[in-house]
């Protein structure tokens, strides 16, 4: 079996030729070798315009140098690529459209990104749907009649603002209620490594022209009232649930739990912006808190598996100080090196079997 995996470049400052999924890669790669799969990563421009001609490809070697050579068009596809903010975005867009068109096999349905990238139209779901409402924090969308929700605002003199389609936590910033006016805080990366951004906003009416001023190429937001955090050493923390299938024809299920710690004084939590990684039983000790993160992860595979074909996704959740759980996003392709980080390696090396044993069933 040929398995190959679309992948983005990276983006400077990250470790060429793909960033934080190196790792993961070079793991499938190995992986593949002992279940006797030919396993390469390729990027847009790897596609030849003669689709079933050989595929430029890229293979990581035992000293942890990759090199790029031919290979067969392969017969499943692990779309791991994260082109959003990349000058690849429509190349990217224009090979899986041909892709799909010549009828590839994908590990994943191609609408699930979207759905979960576009989080406005996720929260919309949610808090329409019986199971998981109750989950979902008050969330309203950044647009030029959003002045009109007065109640959000004499509800929450505290929230949050986050592009409707982000990732990697760029872009959240946190807004506090001043006497004069509203205080905001947020964390910028740059080459010179992780910059906090202060400052106060006079007026709700200037929101708008704020965020489209902010260092991303991101034009649309949502505004999100603020959970009432939990602190691990007096710093936010969210909770990572990550969700795997071994088979397509079997139900998905917990793979793992990891605790991301924010930076002192921040309020994302991802490991990209410099935040740390425990283990739950760390932060949140005993039985009861893990079981009603398993009855949650539970309801969110079958509502998901109802409507979309997945073999991989992650779920973030918050914790208030009244111990309630939070929905607070879904990712379609999630970062599995926090296993590694919080030292769970025997975890880290499932799911990279669980990825070769699900391309295997797609077949």
């Amino acid at each position: 079996m040929i398995l190959g995996i679309f992948a983005n470049p990276a983006v400077p400052p990250d470790i060429p030729p793909f960033g934080t999924q190196n790792e993961l890669f070079a793991n499938i790669i190995e992986q593949a070798c002992e279940a006797k799969m030919t396993v390469y990563v390729f990027m847009p421009n790897d596609v030849p315009k003669k689709i079933n001609s050989m595929w430029y490809g890229r293979i990581a070697l035992d000293n942890g140098e990759w090199i790029r050579q031919k290979f067969p068009p392969p017969q499943a596809i692990y779309d791991r690529g994260l082109f959003a903010a990349t000058p690849l975005a429509k190349d990217a867009k224009r090979v899986r459209k041909l892709l799909t068109k010549h009828h590839f096999k994908f590990l994943s349905d191609l609408d699930f990104p979207k759905f979960t990238r576009d989080k406005w139209k996720f929260f919309q779901y949610c808090s329409k749907h019986k199971r998981l409402k109750t989950f979902i924090p008050e969330t309203i969308l950044l647009d030029e009649i959003f002045l009109k929700h007065k109640k959000f605002f004499t509800k929450n003199n505290s929230f949050v603002i986050k592009p409707r389609y982000g990732q990697k936590g760029a872009g959240v910033v946190l807004f506090n209620k001043t006497r004069n006016g509203y205080s905001y805080d947020y964390r910028e990366k740059t080459k010179k490594g992780i910059i906090p951004r202060k400052g106060l906003l006079r007026d709700l009416k200037y929101l708008p022209d704020f965020a489209s001023k902010l260092p991303y190429n991101y034009k649309d937001y949502i505004i999100q009232k603020t959970v009432d955090s939990m602190k691990f050493r007096n710093r936010y923390f969210d909770i990572r649930i990550i969700f795997q299938k071994q088979n397509i024809k079997k139900p998905c299920k917990i793979i793992g739990i990891g605790v991301r710690v924010a930076p002192p004084k921040a309020i994302a939590a991802n490991l990209s912006l410099g935040g740390d990684a425990f283990r739950l039983s760390k932060v949140i000790p005993g039985q009861s808190i893990t079981k009603r993160l398993h009855n949650l992860g539970n309801t969110l595979c079958s509502v998901i598996t109802k409507y979309f074909s997945v073999n991989e996704f992650a779920a973030d959740v918050m914790i208030d100080r009244n111990k309630r759980l939070w929905l607070i996003e879904i990712n379609s392709k999630p970062d599995y090196g926090i296993f590694k980080r919080i030292g769970y390696d025997r975890l880290r090396k499932e799911t990279v079997k669980n990825i070769c044993l699900y391309a295997r069933s797609v077949l």
